[in-house]
């Protein structure tokens, strides 16, 4: 594809579809990380489409490379709570052995996108106010929001 052929397209897809991309990002992650995950979609868009040979349908292809870019996320988070003492913060002892492992990725599963970076910021020493300016809450609706992460996780580490 030629330069202006490439710009053309990817100015195309941007107008068409970089709302809508938002929007996926919005379902899940705060405002800004939203923006940076569409962001990096576009960057990703734009680094593809020199060796493309033709695109025919851009939405298909900016929607793929999201869902792409949501699971990387996904992935880095999951990653960063894996090494995160979870036991410290449900306030129980964490047993030994190989059962430790398996009892953080179960009780990990059970959270949702947002709970889960909620958690990994207060692990990293975020304020409650910090961490609401983040996902738009108020301080105190993060203490309430860690407390019943706190219990959701307490449960699932018990009923296994």
């Amino acid at each position: 594809m030629e330069d202006e052929n490439i710009a053309a397209l990817f100015g195309e897809i941007y107008e068409k579809y970089y709302k809508k991309i938002l929007r996926f990002f919005r379902a899940d992650f705060s405002c800004e990380d939203s923006e940076d995950l569409t962001q990096q979609s576009f960057l990703r868009l734009w680094a593809w489409l020199p060796g493309a040979g033709s695109v025919k349908n851009g939405g298909a292809l900016i929607f793929r490379i999201a869902k792409n870019v949501c699971a990387d996320r996904y992935r880095s988070t999951a990653l960063r709570l894996d090494t995160m003492p979870l036991y410290d913060f449900v306030d129980i002892p964490a047993p030994s052995g190989w059962h430790y492992a398996v009892e953080l990725r179960i009780a990990l599963r059970s959270l949702s996108v947002k709970e889960q970076e909620i958690l990994l910021m207060k692990a990293q020493g975020f304020t409650s106010d910090e961490i609401g300016g983040a996902f738009g809450l108020s301080g105190s609706a993060v203490r309430t929001r860690l407390q019943k992460i706190k219990k959701k996780l307490q449960s699932e580490i018990h009923s296994n």
